[in-house]
């Protein structure tokens, strides 16, 4: 398709609308659908799109044209056999602004690690190291890795880059953990347990270094503060409706 396609003219767009509107299709906006679910950029589709069940149409300088709507599906169908998507995260790259890491966990134990541009958008790491759904993931601040938690004991650490196997996988010997969360300079990581303890972790060994014992009831999430003179303070919530805030290696 041409990159060169030009801006729609208003008049023509309210005209060609109204037409397909009698036909039984609909117009939309292009700018209503998100760039990182098309095949291609949003200066090679036009401006405005008219779709029926059959088939799809495009405006470009007051000219209309047909595509087929395939090609408009995300470039990556996860495998039914991968269920839901449990958890997503989602990072602009350090050494390039114009790509994007996202991380997926997957209810078959799936995690699933994707490169995404407007133009591209590639899976360069897939495997299964969770047994149960995945509950939880965070990528780490140097985006060098993804961590995910489970309602299985695992803790696993994945690589962001092109591998077909996790870093490392470590069995906590606590299932359901949930409401993973990295603090920004990368040394620690917590979860959130349905036992309602939140439990810290290096990020390095993946080894437990402390228990957060206070909660009755499971908890549900967890979430670090900015570094703020010095202090990032780590917070935790659960099925007793309370918050709890703590100080921790600080």
């Amino acid at each position: 398709m041409d990159a060169a396609f030009a801006r729609c003219q208003r008049d023509d767009f309210l005209r060609d609308r109204r037409c397909h509107e009698r036909r039984g299709s609909q117009t939309v906006l292009l700018s209503n659908i998100s760039l990182l679910w098309l095949r291609y950029p949003l200066v090679a589709l036009g401006n405005y799109l008219t779709y029926t069940p059959s088939q799809v149409k495009m405006c470009s300088a007051g000219k209309w044209g047909s595509i087929h709507p395939r090609n408009l599906v995300p470039h990556f169908e996860t495998s039914p056999n991968e269920g839901m998507t449990m958890c997503i995260s989602l990072v602009k790259k350090t050494d390039d602004s114009s790509e994007f890491i996202l991380a997926g966990g997957y209810e078959s134990g799936h995690t699933c690690v994707y490169s995404v541009s407007s133009t591209c958008w590639s899976t360069i790491y897939s495997s299964r190291a969770h047994s149960q759904p995945v509950l939880s993931l965070a990528i780490h601040p140097s985006q060098q890795c993804v961590f995910t938690s489970s309602a299985d004991a695992n803790l696993v650490q994945h690589p962001t880059v092109l591998a077909t196997q996790p870093i490392k996988v470590v069995n906590s010997k606590h299932s359901g953990q949930t409401g993973l969360s990295i603090r920004d300079d990368g040394r620690i990581l917590v979860t959130a347990g349905w036992d309602g303890c939140g439990r810290v972790y290096s990020a390095t060994t993946l080894k437990q270094v402390a228990v957060l014992k206070w909660h009755v009831d499971g908890l549900q999430a967890t979430c670090f503060s900015q570094n703020e003179n010095g202090k990032r303070w780590l917070i935790m919530g659960g099925k007793d409706g309370k918050l709890t805030l703590w100080d921790v290696f600080n």
